[in-house]
């Protein structure tokens, strides 16, 4: 099965484009699910850099055309979150490799220019399943067994987050605050909990969620939260207050693995487990 990104007209819902890798060889029990596990967009809009499950490499494709312009080497084991800084002049690759046996979380960052390598780091004990660039690129927040702050050039630890088991991070667009989306873990009813980025300290908690919380995305102004979770619910929540806004369905036992807002913050984009994207209004930001 070949791993496929598409773009999408968000007027019309049509196909303008499509990024196919080919399918691994040999096609083996382990590798059959071929989908895209990380996706992200250069500033600019003209390139973005994709990672599919069972690759241990992230593609980058020219927008315009749709052919592959470059490949980034991934760690040993697996690419599990792709970001591109914002200058667009590099690529955060992050996954696991093997370490003495053990699985260790590493980041990869590649000069996007020459397709070299800048600079790695090892960070922690256990692999990484997502990483995200603040939004100065500056720094890595990075999710695995637990949710750390790190410096973009040294690698140096800045803070980690007693947060529970989590799915979902994001950085808030002011870089006060990071929010994470609890996996339950068997603590309790799941929530999405406001940190203060420099003390760590918990400052506000989104309750209400029957299942884990998935994906998150921060509204550009930071004034609202999405959330989306593991029975196919969709909310939009006040961040300064922690009231819920609004809340919609992609349908029963869906996991809403994925949310993003628009540039203006009027419409959000959710990805979920029924293989559809769904467009959303959610009124002015």
């Amino acid at each position: 099965m070949k791993g496929l990104a598409q773009l999408w007209d968000a007027v019309t819902g049509a196909v303008v484009r499509q990024f196919e890798t080919p399918a691994p060889r040999p096609l083996t029990p382990m590798n059959r699910s071929h989908r895209p596990v990380s996706m992200a967009v250069s500033h600019k809009g003209d390139f973005i850099v994709t990672a599919f499950a069972s690759e241990h490499i992230a593609r980058m494709w020219d927008v315009a055309t749709g052919v592959g312009v470059r490949q980034f080497q991934g760690p040993r084991f697996a690419v599990q979150s792709v970001a591109i800084s914002p200058d667009d002049r590099y690529v955060l690759v992050g996954g696991s490799e093997s370490h003495n046996s053990v699985a260790r979380g590493v980041i990869i960052v590649y000069d996007v220019a020459s397709g070299r390598e800048d600079r790695r780091f090892a960070l922690g004990d256990s692999g990484i399943r997502q990483a995200i660039l603040s939004p100065d690129g500056r720094q890595v927040l990075t999710l695995a067994t637990g949710v750390q702050l790190w410096d973009s050039q040294t690698g140096e630890e800045l803070q980690a987050f007693p947060a529970p088991p989590a799915l979902a991070t994001v950085f808030s667009p002011n870089m006060q605050y990071v929010v994470t989306g609890d996996g339950s873990g068997g603590l309790g009813t799941p929530a999405a909990r406001l940190w203060d980025l420099c003390t760590a300290a918990e400052v506000r908690r989104f309750e209400g969620h029957e299942l884990h919380v998935w994906s998150l995305a921060m509204s550009p102004n930071g004034q609202h939260l999405l959330t989306g979770h593991g029975n196919g619910n969709v909310r939009l929540w006040d961040v300064a207050t922690g009231s819920r806004l609004w809340e919609a369905s992609c349908g029963n036992s869906v996991i809403v693995g994925s949310a993003a807002f628009s540039p203006d913050g009027r419409y959000a984009l959710t990805g979920s487990g029924d293989s559809t994207a769904r467009l959303w209004y959610v009124g002015n930001d």
